[in-house]
């Protein structure tokens, strides 16, 4: 279908603001789960904005699973642990990296332990399933590294597409999607990425035997090595992150009189 006169659509900023000022007070359980919002009346005037607005913000905020919009009795906020999704981990990390270092750092050892399984069985499932095609892309994405060891972000941003072609090879969709959120985590949080690559040429030395497992379609072997390789890794990355439990100075929460 043709497509002819079609203006930018803006961002409504305002709505993102809103989402984004309610979203750091529930992660941060400033809003607990099974609080009412104030009416959206209240809501809008207590931030200044009309109620059109304010519902595109509610709306955000809804399809995240932190709250349930109740027609005819306002909004009340979720248990975001029973609701919402694998998307909602970015926030999270975002969220707690200015505010509270002890959640931040327990996060990012449960993304590396979340990454670390996927990727085991991942490369297990790859090097059972291949094509020779399959096996050529991943040793082209790993050859394009060689030139890129010398700059940390792109050599993330190549290790992701590594990770892509290996998720490929394992010929399962759902593992491709779930890799969209966990493995671009690290370009963009630059705690992890400090973490997880001060050393490119070292993470570079270990393609080789990635390679190799999967060629070998023994896939309790590739298993296992893959469980060892990176559990030596991340033991080495965690040792890198952030291990201060003092909280930092929080923003005043948003002001929601009449809540219930």
């Amino acid at each position: 279908m043709p497509t002819t006169n079609l203006s930018p659509i803006r961002k409504n900023t305002a709505a993102a603001t809103v989402a984004a000022r309610l979203r750091e007070s529930i992660l941060l359980g400033r809003l607990v789960a099974g609080a009412l919002l104030p009416p959206e009346r209240e809501l809008a005037a207590q931030f200044g904005i009309n109620r059109l607005t304010l519902r595109a913000g509610l709306s955000q905020l809804e399809s995240r699973g932190l709250i349930a919009v109740l027609h005819g009795s306002g909004s009340r906020v979720t248990d975001y642990r029973e609701r919402a999704g694998i998307d909602l981990v970015p926030d999270l990390l975002d969220t707690l990296r200015g505010h509270d270092s002890r959640r931040y750092t327990q996060l990012a050892r449960d993304v590396l332990e979340l990454r670390r399984l996927v990727a085991v069985e991942t490369v297990a499932l790859a090097a059972a399933r291949h094509t020779v095609d399959d096996l050529r892309a991943v040793t082209d994405a790993v050859r394009l590294q060689d030139t890129r060891v010398h700059d940390v972000q792109a050599f993330a941003r190549g290790d992701l597409d590594v990770a892509r072609s290996v998720a490929r090879a394992a010929h399962n969709l759902p593992i491709e999607l779930l890799l969209n959120t966990i493995a671009r985590l690290p370009l963009e949080h630059a705690t992890l990425l400090r973490a997880m690559y001060p050393a490119p040429e070292l993470q570079h030395a270990h393609y080789g035997t990635l390679i190799e497992l999967i060629a070998s379609r023994d896939e309790a072997r590739a298993r296992r090595e893959m469980r060892a390789a990176l559990e030596a890794l991340d033991d080495v990355t965690i040792q890198r992150l952030p291990r201060t439990s003092r909280r930092a100075r929080s923003p005043a929460p948003v002001p929601l009189r009449g809540s219930r």
